[in-house]
């Protein structure tokens, strides 16, 4: 791009100097940028297994987590939305920081020589789908009722990733916003 730079303003000065002015013309264009103003915002609450803005998962033994995709230690949590706009749908977008983007589960962050080696913790949906935290593909939204209410359904276990679990600790963040339909 700079080649080209340069061999286009000598051009130009060449043919300036030779030929008098030259016109020089810009193609244009446009971004079309769209938006919404909502005319509430939910109080959400964090319920069931969730306390506050923590989940703790139960211990497990590196055993049930012996094979690549071993699963363990579901734990159900909820989100209590109340406030929303009265009608349409919502969901909690998960955000695609603190994930594999091989995966899609999020990563341990636990402290290097205390974390569980080769595991990961996954997020499901009301139905026992894994949702893939990269796409939030299996993220179902939820209708809304006409108070403007909805509970939110989701599970967090832990799963062997690659190869069999390592006895450890094992942190991650869920980073979500509520998105409406």
């Amino acid at each position: 791009m700079k080649k080209f730079a340069k061999v286009s303003l000598a051009a130009s000065v060449a043919g300036v100097t030779l030929f008098g002015a030259v016109s020089a013309f810009a193609a244009s264009s446009a971004i079309l940028i769209t938006g919404k103003v909502e005319d509430a915002i939910c109080n959400i609450q964090a319920t069931g297994n969730a306390s506050g803005n923590s989940l703790v998962l139960p211990t497990v033994f590196k055993t049930q987590l012996n094979t690549a995709g071993a699963t363990a230690g579901a734990t159900g949590f909820q989100f209590a939305l109340s406030g929303c706009p009265a009608t349409g749908s919502v969901s909690a977008y998960f955000e695609s920081s603190n994930v594999d983007p091989a995966t899609g589960n999020l990563l341990n962050r636990a402290v290097a020589g205390t974390a569980a080696e080769n595991v990961q913790v996954q997020v499901l949906n009301a139905d026992g789908e894994v949702i893939d935290l990269n796409t939030n593909t299996n993220n179902v939204p939820v209708a809304l009722d006409a108070s403007g209410n909805a509970s939110l359904s989701y599970s967090a276990q832990y799963v062997a990733q690659g190869a069999a679990a390592g006895a450890g600790d094992v942190d991650t963040a869920l980073v979500y916003t509520v998105r409406y339909q």
